[in-house]
């Protein structure tokens, strides 16, 4: 608002200096909601319509000269080859104005080798067969029903969580039971519920829910060792929707469903 206000009022310099702390907070990993990320780049895109020139510069590619760039507009993106993996952009400003370069990748792992996380919640996870007894799901007999406990509790000792989203997604060679499918005019099923919402898929199940300073929460979903194979077991997670610092996970692994 102090941005927006201070473009609004032709006061230029001022506006430039509390933009740069907007970008900087923009770019943090901080918890902001929706509404807070959306103005913060309406007053942005203000200033922008309101200050910015033309933009002018070269630049080169791995040692390869690029078509100069002048442009009207307030930013000038492109996307660049991802082979060679290696190499260098250099950006030369021929115009009067002051340019701001961000030269972003991004990687998929071709496997999940991140360790588990407990970063101000702790989810822990098992299993059990239809009678509670413990099991070990790394290896399972085609046709098995069991059951994924989930627990996820606040161990921040400070602050009571609201938004926190819990995912689950299964391996390819599991179903998930879904008892509304099965009794759809059972209404008994949604009530008491440690959950706002639940979303049950064909792959996952997402759920939503606040959690109280030291309160935990468990959540059972049913399951079948459906199809045999040797599957990719993803990482279970939950974390808050507008704090990154928010944080649980499992460790990803194998599973194998034997006929």
């Amino acid at each position: 608002m102090i941005l927006e206000t201070l473009v609004l009022m032709g006061r230029d310099k001022e506006a430039f200096t509390q933009a740069q702390k907007v970008s900087i907070n923009l770019s943090r990993e901080v918890s902001f909601t929706t509404q807070s990320t959306a103005y913060s780049l309406v007053a942005m895109g203000r200033l922008a319509e309101k200050t910015s020139g033309t933009l002018n510069f070269d630049w080169t590619l791995n040692g390869t000269g690029q078509p100069t760039v002048k442009s009207a507009k307030a930013v000038f993106q492109k996307d660049i080859p991802i082979k060679p993996a290696a190499g260098n952009v250099t950006v030369k400003n021929t115009g009067k104005g002051v340019v701001y370069v961000n030269l972003t990748s991004k990687t998929k792992p071709m496997q999940d080798t991140l360790p588990a996380v407990q970063n101000n919640v702790r989810l822990d996870v098992h299993y059990t067969d239809m009678n509670g007894a413990a099991i070990d799901v790394t290896r399972l007999k085609q046709g098995t029903d069991f059951v994924a406990i989930l627990k996820v509790s606040n161990i921040s000792a400070q602050e009571n969580y609201t938004d926190l989203a819990l995912t689950q997604i299964i391996p390819s060679g599991w179903e998930i039971y879904n008892e509304r499918m099965v009794n759809p005019e059972d209404n008994s099923l949604e009530q008491n519920k440690p959950f706002t919402y639940q979303d049950i898929r064909d792959d996952r199940v997402l759920t939503y829910f606040d959690l109280a300073r030291g309160q935990s929460k468990v959540f059972r979903v049913r399951l079948m060792a459906s199809y045999a194979g040797s599957f990719i077991f993803p990482a279970i997670q939950c974390e808050a929707l507008y704090d990154t610092s928010v944080q649980g996970r499992t460790k990803a692994g194998r599973v194998v469903v034997e006929k």
